[in-house]
């Protein structure tokens, strides 16, 4: 099959926490294409004998371009109007049609219904009848005003295009319950296939070794945050939460990687609360293929999320067997916690840190956890699994 993949955005910006960044499409630009969700997905699907063709808007060209395949080839579209619609979370690429309606595709598969580029990518499938699917990570509507443009845009899409799409592909169970809610009809909506992750590179290492190699083997045990350092990551809350933990727990650690504009507030409330033994920010970069250890030097991932979607860190996460917790449901309670691989965490600082202190001292549960988890990954969340997923849907579609 010749197969197009369109997925404009291939980095998370912070302009939610942050209006004055909306219009700017500067600090875009991954690091390089190695790693990223949809590129290897596509890596995987050409492997199989399949031409791919991915559309990625050129505000997000990597600096770096490191991947190769002569059956795949990536193509960065001319971003237009990024002063009037914001490039960082809906980029507008117009060539894209054109792009689209000029090759042979057998499938077209866009990201999300809430994308001018789903709409577009339409457009082009549906000239040179091409089967269209939706892989929809959404699951719920966003704040209002916004909201309500969502909910307009979806009975727009209902009307217009939902009975030439092949089909509505959800990237979670919690995404799947979303699309059924707004009336989708149940016929359109196919199995569920998850974002990615290689198994073989994430997978259970010996923790002390880990965290050697971190300089942590002195704690009891190890707490983990991998997100940025932005107000929407609730990175605050879990350092709040660390003053509860050490009163059970006095010898447990913190680590927090990232970076972002909240570096300096968070290195202030970790010393206004005395935490600096106990939590320890971590702002140097991790190759992806060195990740698995930041992962398995730690007992528990946290995730504090004040907004998100789905977090690829804990798929990782539970991929090296390493359960999570979390105060943000959506499809991580759904698809990871609810099946036996997390446990739900109270919103509030003081409470989270007293659950936190609860779970991490029951070691049979966490062991527990921790083997759900690598099974559900090997069985849900691994690449090539995701990708018979997809051939499968295109094939059934014909």
């Amino acid at each position: 099959m010749k197969i197009g993949l369109v997925n404009l955005i291939t980095k998370t910006s912070d302009v939610l926490s942050d209006p004055s960044r909306l219009f700017r499409a500067d600090n875009l630009r991954p690091a390089t294409d190695a790693g990223i969700q949809i590129i290897e997905m596509g890596k995987r699907i050409a492997s199989r004998g399949h031409e791919v063709d991915i559309f990625v808007a050129d505000v997000f060209r990597p600096l770096e371009e490191v991947v190769v395949n002569e059956n795949l080839q990536i193509r960065y579209l001319p971003t237009r109007l990024k002063s009037a619609i914001p490039a960082s979370f809906m980029p507008f690429t117009p060539s894209l049609v054109k792009q689209i309606a000029k090759e042979h595709y057998d499938a077209v598969q866009a990201s999300d219904l809430f994308q001018i580029a789903t709409m577009l990518s339409w457009l082009g499938a549906k000239s040179i009848d091409a089967r269209f699917f939706v892989w929809q990570e959404i699951d719920i509507f966003m704040r209002q005003p916004a909201g309500m443009i969502q909910s307009l845009f979806y009975k727009f899409t209902k009307r217009t295009m939902i009975d030439l799409v092949s089909g509505m592909i959800p990237r979670s169970l919690s995404a799947k319950s979303h699309l059924i809610a707004c009336g989708f009809p149940r016929d359109k909506l196919k199995q569920v296939v998850h974002s990615g992750v290689d198994t073989t590179i994430f997978k259970p290492m010996d923790k002390y070794q880990c965290r050697k190699k971190l300089g942590i083997e002195g704690a009891d045990l190890v707490l983990l945050s991998v997100a940025r350092l932005d107000w929407i990551k609730g990175i605050d809350k879990l350092i709040m939460a660390m003053a509860s933990v050490v009163k059970e727990l006095p010898n447990a650690m913190l680590v927090i990687q990232g970076v972002g504009p909240e570096e300096l507030k968070l290195r202030q409330l970790i010393a206004s609360l005395n935490l600096n033994r106990n939590v320890r920010l971590i702002t140097q970069s991790f190759e992806h293929t060195t990740m698995p250890i930041l992962y398995n030097a730690a007992d528990l991932l946290l995730i504090a999320s004040r907004i998100d979607l789905f977090p690829f860190v804990a798929i990782e996460s539970i991929s090296c067997g390493v359960p999570i917790a979390s105060s943000f449901g959506r499809g991580l309670k759904t698809d990871i916690i609810d099946k036996g691989a997390g446990v739900m965490l109270p919103a509030d600082s003081v409470r989270m840190g007293e659950e936190i202190a609860k779970v991490v001292s029951d070691s049979n549960s966490l062991k527990k956890m921790a083997s759900i988890g690598r099974k559900l990954a090997e069985r849900e969340f691994d690449f090539d699994v995701s990708v018979e997923r997809f051939l499968g849907i295109y094939k059934e579609a014909r």
